[in-house]
Order: C-alpha cells, then sequence, then structure tokens
C-alpha cells in the first residue's frame, strides 16, 4: 500500500525516464517514489491539499506533476522548484513534453498552453475546439490529442491547428497510442443514450491516414501501451485488473494468456510501461501499487543514472553513565554560531601566554 492508501486511490504512476525510480500520485494530490524493483521508497511529498494528480512527467531537473489547476516541477529529492498557476487553468488534463525545455498543457477547456520550463511563462496559448484535450502523444509530423467525444486529432507542432481528424469512438476515448506508423485507440460507445466498453481497438496506418482492420480484445480495454521492445506488441488493459499482450499484425486466440493483478476488487485506474519495456505499474482504486517485471535483474531504462540518496548516518555507541575511561570527545559535536558554550570560561579568568 502507497502512501496516503488507506484513504485515497493511485490516481497516476509513470517510469523515471531518467533513472531506476516509479513514481506515483494518489488521489489525494500526494506524490510517492519508489527505488528499483524491490520498490524501496525514496521520497514522498505533498504537491496539493485536495486535488488529485492527473499526470506525471519526469524531465531532467525533476518530475512534473499536473493537478486541475496546478503544475508543480519538485527535485527528485521532494524539494519543490516551482508552482504554475493561470486563470485559465481549470480542470486540466494532460501534459506533453515538445523539448527538454517547453511544455504544452491541455485539459477540459478550449486553451492549451506552451509553457517554458526555465522562465515559467507562457510562450503561447492556443484556441483548440470543444471539448478541449484529455490525452496528448506526439508523432514524427504532428501532435496527437484525443478528447471525450471519441474523437482523435492530428495538429500542427506550430499552430496547434487539425490537420486530420479520426473518429475512433462513438462514446469517448479512454486511452490511445502511437508507435511508427500505428496508432491505437481504446473507449466506450454510444448504445440507446448509455456509454458501454468498446471491445474493439481501432487501428489506424498513419501512413496513409486510413483505419485498418479492428482489433476485438477479450477484455474490456481502459489503458492500451505499445511494446516497442517486442516489435508491434501492445499491452491491453481493463479495469478489472486483468491484462494481456497482443500482436497487431494477427488476432487473439483462445489460447491467448490473461494476467491478473490482485486489485482484491478494487478497479486499475493507472498504467505505464518503463523505456526499457521490461516491467509494468498498476495502481489501483484501492491504494496498491503493483509492479510487474520479466526477471529479477529489469531496469527501467537501457542507461539510468545514479540516483542519489542521503548521507548514512553512523550510529553512535551508548557510553555507561559508571564508565570514568572514556573521553567526551569522542562523542562529536557541532560548534553554534550564536551563544557560548557551558564550558566557556569568562574573560576576567583567562590570560593569554604566548609559546
Amino acid at each position: 500500500m502507497v502512501d496516503g492508501g488507506s484513504h485515497y486511490g493511485v490516481s497516476a504512476v509513470t517510469f523515471d525516464s531518467q533513472e531506476e525510480l516509479l513514481w506515483m500520485g494518489n488521489q489525494g494530490g500526494h506524490v510517492t517514489s519508489y527505488y528499483g524493483l524491490n520498490m524501496q521508497k525514496f521520497t514522498s511529498f505533498q504537491v496539493h491539499a485536495t486535488n488529485e494528480i492527473r499526470q506525471m512527467v519526469t524531465t531532467d531537473t525533476g518530475v512534473l506533476s499536473l493537478t486541475s489547476d496546478l503544475l508543480r516541477l519538485s527535485s527528485r529529492h521532494g524539494r519543490t522548484s516551482f508552482d504554475y498557476r493561470e486563470e485559465s487553468m481549470h480542470d486540466m488534463q494532460c501534459m506533453l513534453l515538445t523539448s527538454p525545455e517547453t511544455l504544452l498543457l491541455g485539459g477540459h477547456q478550449t486553451k492549451v498552453l506552451e509553457l517554458d520550463l526555465n522562465t515559467v511563462e507562457v510562450k503561447t496559448e492556443w484556441e483548440v475546439e470543444e471539448p478541449g484535450c484529455a490525452i496528448m502523444r506526439t508523432t514524427n509530423k504532428f501532435i496527437c490529442t484525443g478528447d471525450t467525444s471519441g474523437k482523435v486529432l492530428f495538429r500542427d507542432p506550430k499552430t496547434l491547428k487539425p490537420e486530420h481528424v479520426l473518429e475512433a469512438h462513438s462514446g469517448t476515448i479512454s486511452d490511445f497510442d502511437v508507435h511508427e506508423n500505428l496508432l491505437v485507440t481504446c473507449g466506450f460507445a454510444s448504445r440507446m443514450g448509455n456509454l458501454t466498453v468498446d471491445r474493439f481497438l481501432m487501428v489506424y496506418d498513419l501512413r496513409m491516414m486510413r483505419a485498418v482492420a479492428p482489433m476485438q480484445a477479450p477484455i474490456d480495454p481502459m489503458f492500451i501501451r505499445f511494446m516497442p521492445t517486442y516489435s508491434a506488441r501492445l499491452a491491453v488493459v481493463s479495469q478489472a485488473g486483468q491484462f494481456l499482450l497482443m500482436d497487431t499484425g494477427s488476432m487473439p486466440s483462445a489460447h491467448t494468456f490473461r494476467y491478473h493483478v490482485n486489485t482484491e476488487g478494487a478497479m486499475c485506474t493507472a498504467f505505464d510501461v518503463p523505456s526499457s519495456c521490461q516491467g509494468m505499474s498498476f495502481g489501483d482504486s484501492g491504494g496498491f501499487l503493483h509492479l510487474f517485471a520479466t526477471g529479477d535483474h529489469a531496469v527501467y531504462n537501457t542507461y539510468s543514472r545514479a540516483t542519489e540518496f542521503a548521507d548514512h548516518v553512523e550510529p553512535l555507541h551508548p557510553i555507561s553513565i559508571h564508565d570514568e575511561l572514556t573521553p567526551y570527545s569522542i562523542i562529536p559535536m557541532q560548534y553554534g554560531t550564536e551563544g557560548k558554550l557551558l564550558s566557556d570560561w569568562p574573560d576576567h579568568l583567562c590570560k593569554k601566554v604566548y609559546k
């Protein structure tokens, strides 16, 4: 169970792109990081008093945490680098690093902000169509955004004007991912006025901007991620805690193995895959964080930099009160810059002697 898990569920998870850290944000605005496959707690700090963490992105200098109305950059040790609020920031949902210094911010609103992370100022503010942006991804040519109307829009990176529109689902989009020339979406279908999970994964060839044969999943898909180290294999996750690996070039068979996350009845609310594709992380509404790995020596990144830990404090051995031989000088002591020590003699009782 994560910090605050007894009261709040996990709302966001992300693997660190620089170090062997796994980051988690919960519905109470708290962020915790864990080191390595043993999930040793590394840092834990509060970002917002009440609002949930909706997305996290790691940079070279720290981790960005987004709530509905606040963006915070924190160092990996938990120290706040900056907080950013804007009047137009309400019901924010997603963010995307377009360069090491530039971040896009979007949400269920008609404004998308381009933020300079060095100056912490808005470089550009764009107007977009209703209902805004719920998910952001990037390709070599476009910024891809998904919204609650079930559409995926391919936008010009310089103007954010839509160049192509894909109507993927009749309801809303829950997730989509892009790898090379393929885009795959999962979402909800509108049937008789109600939203139901669409078991068809919509697949698009970006070279022709057209749909190819959809893939039917044997589970109710809620999250999807490409596993690039396994060609075009796709990880599909349901809210019930089931997940499987599907090849985009073939349909799943009855013998496709289903994996189960032990959520103990809680819903799976967050999912992420590291850059090495050697693991998966799941967060659930019961406040638990789950980690699956390919082996005991799995890594999050191919070339991770060393994580800086706090200095180890050497314990002091106790001294018996009846010990008359041990000198007190073996006990380290820091001399204060203000005030005097009890052992300091007054000036009128001291005399300077030169050798």
